[in-house]
């Protein structure tokens, strides 16, 4: 899991330099690189593309789908911080609803702990409390899908390998991106198109790992490693847009790691 959020740092960091492209041409391209490499590894495995537990598999792949466009549409209308903040709340929802379909019991001290975690996030990006009520609920909706989507792959953690399960996003994605970036498209040039495929090659390594570390350890567990990714978005802040980290950042940090730590150190009977 924490090499699936590196490369989801990886990813947001090189979203950072298309501003100027539209996300359904970005959700396009990097789903098609997804898509290629699943297909390659189904084949070589001799895998069914299609899976086994297609309700599941279909649920993961619409439900993130849409839970990443819903995450856009929130960016482009409330602060960066903010939006930021709320997509940090899938972590406490995928515990929540883990509750309820996989039936994984949550102590109360790990409520502690996420709590711990979600407020270094808050202290590390801080809130936007004048944003429209509309988009505020649009950014937690983002965040409950994306912790649906995450449930999802531990249920099929008994009977599909994690290729099938991270192909069923571009599965759902292509159709709807592709329609869509008809209207918004803008022709990249040769630096773009690299950048472009690399967040394909570092969402495919992610989508995977996450699928992997969610088939084997309990979801709550494997989600608050998640938060690991504001210590390496400071990092490439700090490396590749010099960004310096204020005393709050620090403190936020501090949290961060603590509730994570402490989280995965808890022992269940």
């Amino acid at each position: 899991m924490i090499l699936a959020t590196f490369s989801f740092a990886l990813m947001n960091a090189s979203v950072k330099y298309l501003s100027g492209f539209h996300v359904s041409q970005i959700i396009l391209i990097r789903s098609f690189v997804s898509a290629i490499i699943c297909l390659y590894g189904i084949k070589k495995l001799k895998l069914n593309p299609f899976g086994v537990n297609k309700k599941f598999l279909i649920i993961r792949g619409a439900f993130g789908f849409v839970a990443l466009v819903l995450y856009f549409f929130t960016l482009h209308n409330i602060s960066l911080a903010s939006a930021v903040t709320l997509v940090y709340l899938a972590p406490i929802f995928t515990a929540i609803v883990g509750v309820f379909l996989l039936n994984e019991r949550i102590l109360p001290k790990q409520w502690i702990f996420f709590f711990m975690a979600f407020c270094g996030v808050g202290i590390l990006y801080g809130f936007d409390f004048k944003a429209e009520p509309i988009w505020l609920i649009t950014g937690i909706l983002s965040a409950i899908l994306a912790a649906v989507a995450y449930v999802a792959v531990r249920k099929v953690k008994e009977t599909d390998h994690p290729y099938v399960v991270v192909f069923y996003f571009p599965l759902i994605a292509i159709p709807f991106s592709g329609v869509w970036s008809y209207f918004e498209w803008k022709t990249p040039n040769l630096k773009e198109w690299l950048i472009l495929i690399a967040i394909g090659l570092f969402t495919q390594v992610g989508q995977y790992y996450m699928a992997k570390a969610l088939q084997i350890e309990r979801a709550e567990k494997m989600v608050a490693l998640k938060y690991i990714g504001v210590i390496y978005a400071l990092c490439f802040g700090y490396f590749l847009f010099d960004e310096v980290p204020s005393i709050y950042a620090l403190l936020g940090i501090v949290l961060v790691a603590g509730g994570i730590i402490l989280n995965i150190r808890v022992k269940h009977k």
